[in-house]
């Protein structure tokens, strides 16, 4: 063993590392002019094209416009309906099951309606705790007690603007 640890390695005491015979008659091809400027020309089309999508993304994000956040008052009109099913002494529990279903089926249709076009985000107003935003429950109410009259559904009642905040 030799004191060089690069020669030891890979090696036993009785072999020796024979060296690679070198190759005759190949040779690599000359880098020309032709050659240069087709690596260029590749070069600056991919950057061209992630310089066009990225201007085409930029241009995406800022000409869109902004959603509109808007609440509704659910637990307000929820207890509301609540309170006017209550109110009914002729109600059977099989008839509040149904009745609740109802609203809870036309609450949803209405918060479809009022999403569909993307362009709103509704938010129940018990989880806005700051900030400013449009309060829908007015018209929510509206629209709702319009669906739940087309059933003889019981109206919701009561004062459904009070803020639940």
């Amino acid at each position: 063993m030799s004191n060089d640890p690069l020669k030891d390695l890979g090696t036993q005491s009785s072999e020796r590392v024979q060296p690679v015979p070198a190759r005759k008659g190949v040779t690599l091809p000359s880098l020309t002019f032709r050659h240069i400027m087709v690596g260029l020309l590749t070069l600056n089309l991919v950057v061209t094209g992630a310089l066009v999508v990225t201007g085409a993304l930029w241009l995406r994000v800022m000409l869109n416009p902004r959603p509109v956040i808007a609440t509704v008052g659910l637990t307000s009109l929820a207890r509301s309906y609540a309170q006017s099913l209550a109110n009914d002494p002729n109600i059977s529990p099989d008839a509040l099951e149904v009745r609740t279903k109802l609203f809870m089926a036309e609450g949803q249709k209405e918060i479809d309606r009022l999403t569909q076009d993307g362009g709103m985000v509704l938010l129940a107003r018990e989880c806005v705790l700051k900030g400013e935003d449009i309060d829908l429950t007015p018209q929510f109410a509206a629209s709702l007690n319009q669906q739940l009259a087309a059933t003889n559904s019981p109206q919701l009642g009561g004062s459904i603007n009070a803020p639940d905040r």
